[in-house]
């Protein structure tokens, strides 16, 4: 247990790092009522980071695509699947 919630505190730290470099090197002109950079930060974590970590879950995974959908739990509990949890957690976490 405080395994984990030390992965936490590093991932959400990793976020908050993240989110203030973003805030000063990016644009923080307004836009749809939030700054630029809140949303230009999101793009390389949904379109790198996600799929990144989805393409190594189902690739480190004995079975095929439709076998890892509906896996239980317990078949995928490896590392990529932990990484994309803390990944999404984190991506929430900023957001905070």
């Amino acid at each position: 247990a405080n395994e984990f919630f030390a992965k936490l505190a590093v991932w959400s730290l990793g976020a908050l790092v993240y989110t203030y470099a973003s805030s000063k090197v990016l644009p923080r002109t307004d836009f749809n009522g939030s700054p630029k950079y809140n949303w230009l930060s999101c793009l390389p974590i949904q379109l790198v980071g996600f799929p990144l970590v989805f393409y190594l879950a189902v690739a480190s995974f004995e079975g095929s695509f439709v076998a890892w959908l509906s896996a239980p739990w317990a078949e995928l509990s490896g590392p990529p699947e932990r990484c994309y949890l803390m990944l999404i957690y984190a991506y929430m976490f900023k957001d905070l």
